[in-house]
This record gives C-alpha cells, sequence and structure tokens, in this order.
C-alpha cells in the first residue's frame, strides 16, 4: 500500500470516529430557498445516516430538496493571542453530505431506529422498540457521498 493511500485510510477512520462518537450534529439544508441548519441527534450505519423527526419545516425542506450536510465539530479550545484581534480556535470537525430519502421500507426503519436507540440509551436498545414506534416514525437516510475532514491545531 502506497503512503498516499494509508494517509486517505487514516483521515477516513478519523472521520468515521468523529461521526460516530458525536452526540449531535447541524443538519444544514435548504428552506424555502435558504439556508436551514438545526442540531441533530443521529446514527451512522455504513455510510448511511439515519435521523428521525416530525412532520415541520425539516420535513418539508427536505422533500423540496432532498440534499443535506451534518456537520459535527468536536469541543473547540479558544488560543488567545497578544491583542483582542488575534483569537483562533483548536478544534475537529467533519462535514458529510449527500441525498436525503425518506426510510420507507419498515426492516431499515426498525434497524435505524435501533442504532439510533442503542446510541443514546444503550441500556433500552435490548429491550426492543415499543409496538408502532417503526410505524409512526419518520426516519430518514443521509447517504453520504462526501467526507471532509478538518484539524485545526494549537501551534
Amino acid at each position: 500500500m502506497n503512503k498516499e493511500t494509508l494517509e486517505a485510510q487514516r483521515i477516513e477512520g478519523m472521520a468515521e470516529s468523529m461521526v460516530d462518537e458525536a452526540v449531535y450534529g447541524f443538519l444544514g439544508m435548504i428552506s424555502d430557498g435558504k439556508p436551514y441548519a438545526i442540531p441533530i441527534s443521529f446514527a451512522r450505519q455504513g455510510q448511511t445516516i439515519y435521523f428521525h423527526g416530525g412532520r415541520g419545516r425539516k420535513s418539508e425542506a427536505l422533500r423540496s430538496h432532498p440534499h443535506a450536510c451534518l456537520t459535527m465539530v468536536d469541543t473547540p479550545r479558544l488560543i488567545q493571542g497578544d491583542t483582542g484581534c488575534n483569537v483562533s480556535f483548536a478544534y475537529r470537525s467533519v462535514l458529510v453530505s449527500g441525498p436525503v430519502r425518506r426510510v420507507q421500507d419498515s426492516e431499515e426503519k426498525g434497524r435505524a431506529l435501533t442504532a439510533l436507540v442503542a446510541k443514546y440509551h444503550a441500556e433500552q436498545a435490548a429491550a426492543g422498540l415499543a409496538a408502532g414506534t417503526v410505524e409512526r416514525t419518520l426516519v430518514w437516510a443521509l447517504e453520504v457521498d462526501q467526507v471532509s475532514l478538518c484539524v485545526k491545531r494549537e501551534d
């Protein structure tokens, strides 16, 4: 394996770890022709990021423009310079984007919701989903086709 391939795999692994460890991310989309971003909970399975929601602005935006991005940032550290204008941050961030679709298949919805429960309420995951949860929950899938990782270190 060449050096570039190894570096690409290292970066991909770092990005996947950040996505998996993030408690939340900001979903960016277009709503009524304008940018719209909201914090969401999510779970990743392979190259797909699942999230859920109700019938509202997010769902309307995704139906109208089925493409979105999700940004996660770890806890930034303020780097103060000599003056008030000389300030920076050390951080890691990852941005993923791709087409979004509403999940219709009951089995896929069940797997997505189980992954969400396992991520946020691991102790409840073993109990399974409550009756009717899959049928009544609106689930979305972001199919990741682009990944951008940024690491800004203290220098």
